[in-house]
């Protein structure tokens, strides 16, 4: 049975969707859910709140079903949004993908390929968040070459499956504190 990913249905909204629907906040306990689409404005900026979370709590399996049947380009912006050093110009060559794609895509699904690099970039980064200590220390640290990748920057490594897991593995042991 296949369905649609459906991101931060709650209420009657929620009550509507079949069982084939694949819910990832599903994975949160009831007490934590809130919709993934929760944006907050804030001083002029749009941040996403849930998405990240409904992304970190997601199973492996989760994941690869989230990824096939696409990240809509209204998340895509939401997550891109939430930057606020990185430019938008990097973070899309991260992904993969044009400005002018997702503007023609609009209200639509990315493909698995860029699907899976939005998703890891959004990991990524609150795995660079929470070693880090603060949003702008993980996004200058996203954006600047490093020594323990050869040198390379850790946002450009997001492009392929062993550059991501390079990168996860650094912020993995700078949380704690093995560097070598």
């Amino acid at each position: 049975m296949t369905g649609s990913i459906s991101i931060g249905r709650t209420g009657k909204a929620a009550a509507r969707t079949t069982e084939a629907r694949l819910d990832p906040l599903d994975t949160v306990p009831e007490a934590e859910k809130r919709p993934a689409f929760k944006v907050v404005k804030k001083g002029g900026s749009i941040k996403l709140v849930a998405l990240r979370k409904a992304v970190a709590a997601a199973s492996e399996v989760e994941r690869h079903k989230w990824v096939h049947q696409g990240v809509s380009t209204r998340d895509l912006r939401a997550a891109l949004d939430w930057f606020t050093i990185t430019p938008e110009k990097r973070l899309l060559k991260a992904i993969g993908i044009s400005y002018k794609t997702i503007e023609r895509k609009e209200d639509s699904k990315l493909n698995p390929q860029h699907s899976d690099a939005a998703l890891a970039l959004i990991e990524v980064t609150s795995m660079a968040e929470q070693a880090l200590g603060s949003k702008e220390l993980a996004e200058e640290w996203l954006s600047k070459p490093a020594l323990a990748l050869d040198g390379e920057r850790p946002i450009d490594l997001l492009t392929s499956a062993p550059g991501i897991e390079a990168v996860k593995d650094l912020l993995t042991r700078i949380e704690y504190g093995v560097y070598a």
